[in-house]
């Protein structure tokens, strides 16, 4: 099951150094003791047997600069972005995908090799929602349509 906000499982950073290396990701953000995020993303690596392990990282402003250090360094494989963030760690970025770049805002990055790449699955997560919302009006329509002939 993808989550609307989140990449999803085929578009995760899958880096593995070996089988038994686990690669960390986390979400950074300011508060974040209520994400749910390690507990959907963690049933997800769980259960497609993924090297990874998610985590909250509560990360104030000030601290930003030292945990994209850390990311740079290869001590995450990547981080999700909320509040205060989205916008405060692109100068922190190499580069920026077209959504991130449209946006103004970044919800994801990916490190490759110590670059860190930023991109913005909020448009796609919201995209899909309305879709999907689009999918059952016109359901509902065709059900009500139904009814009215018979």
């Amino acid at each position: 099951m993808a989550v609307a906000f989140q990449l999803e499982i085929n578009q995760m950073p899958v880096r593995r150094k070996s089988s038994s290396t686990t690669q960390r990701l986390a979400v950074i953000g300011d508060p974040i003791s209520h994400s749910l995020s390690p507990l959907m993303q963690n049933f997800l690596i769980a259960h497609f047997a993924l090297p990874f392990q998610y985590e909250a990282l509560r990360v104030s402003v000030n601290e930003l600069p030292a945990v994209i250090a850390r990311l740079r360094r290869g001590e995450f494989a990547g981080v999700n972005v909320t509040i205060p963030h989205k916008q405060a760690i692109i100068p922190l970025l190499d580069d920026l995908d077209e959504g991130a770049q449209r946006m103004g805002a970044v919800n994801t990055v990916i490190s490759s090799n110590g670059v860190l790449l930023g991109h913005n699955t909020d448009v796609i997560g919201f995209q899909r929602t309305l879709e999907s919302a689009g999918s059952f009006v016109q359901l509902a329509r065709d059900a009500r349509r139904h009814d009215l002939h018979q």
